[in-house]
């Protein structure tokens, strides 16, 4: 097969319009103190932005109506989804999402001290999309 500059377009792995969010973006801490610890969310599309203020590649979630900063250690499992056909098949067809589990970490500042504060990671699930058909037509 002949060089074609067409292989540098970057494909759409995801089928959702970007253009409906009309939020902010928010974080895991903000939708679990707002929603609780049992809500599910419905995945949309995944991202890594570029464009983050604290790493050079940064792990995003669309839902719905907004997008969500997902923790850094979350960046290989967003990468591991937009590599895998069945996973994005699934974020496609409204079956995939996550809920948010919160977890304590321990961090030893310069001064010796010991900081512990709450974490919040993404916790990917299988979601039935007619279970959110009604959140997409208001």
């Amino acid at each position: 097969m002949a060089f074609s500059f067409s292989n540098f377009n970057k494909e759409r792995l995801f089928d959702f319009d970007t253009s409906k969010i009309t939020g902010k973006y928010t974080s895991l801490e903000e939708l679990f103190k707002e929603n609780g610890p049992d809500k599910e969310y419905q995945l949309k599309a995944v991202y890594i932005s570029k464009f983050s203020q604290f790493a050079d590649e940064a792990p995003i979630a669309a839902l719905a109506d907004t997008y969500v900063n997902l923790p850094s250690h979350q960046l290989s499992d967003v990468k591991s989804m937009m590599n895998d056909a069945n996973a994005v098949r699934a974020i496609n067809t409204g079956y995939a999402g996550f809920t948010i589990r919160p977890y304590e970490k321990s961090i030893t500042l310069k001064n010796g001290k010991v900081k512990k504060d709450t974490y919040y990671s993404a916790e990917w699930i299988d979601v039935d999309p007619s279970d959110y058909e009604e959140d997409e037509e208001e």
